[in-house]
């Protein structure tokens, strides 16, 4: 909710607005795999967004995420060190959905290296991650990212 219509230097600036009009829909997934103490950890999330009130659309974007692990059992808490690669991606922004005009300075591709540990409480867990940048082409490459650090809290369904 909030204005649509905010300027700086007499512009609209599209990501800095606090109510777009725009629905969008979100699709996550995770899927632990586990054999004994080691394992795999597969993440898919994807963004789809739709136009916002002045016809702008922010470009979709999602992640695939494949960490390995080793689990340390504990008494009262597993620890779980992890290691793998994640993939982003967010396609251009249309300027104009209706005319299919993209926006210069967007889009994002970028190969991420993660290092991670999580703390497993039975069904809920705390972690950490580390992520640092090994292949990237963000904003026609006028954007240089750096490492970057995450934390979750999780809640586990349990299945056979």
């Amino acid at each position: 909710t909030g204005r649509t219509n905010k300027k700086i230097d007499g512009l609209v600036i599209p990501n800095i607005q606090l109510g777009t009009g725009s629905t969008d829909i979100f699709i996550n997934s995770n899927l632990i795999y586990k054999k004994k103490n080691t394992g795999m950890i597969n993440e898919v999330f994807f963004k789809y967004n739709t136009p916002t009130n002045w016809d702008y659309q922010f470009g979709h974007q999602g992640y695939i995420s494949a960490m390995g692990f080793y689990s340390i059992q504990g008494i009262k808490a597993d620890i779980f060190p992890q290691l793998g690669l994640r993939y982003e991606f967010q396609t251009k922004d249309l300027e104009s959905h209706q005319y299919n005009i993209t926006s210069f300075y967007s889009g994002v591709q970028q190969l991420n290296l993660q290092a991670a540990t999580g703390v497993y409480f039975k069904k809920l867990a705390l972690r950490l991650q580390a992520q640092m940048p090994l292949y990237h082409h963000i904003s026609e490459g006028y954007v240089n990212p750096q490492w970057s650090l995450e934390t979750q809290v999780i809640y586990t369904l349990k299945t056979k």
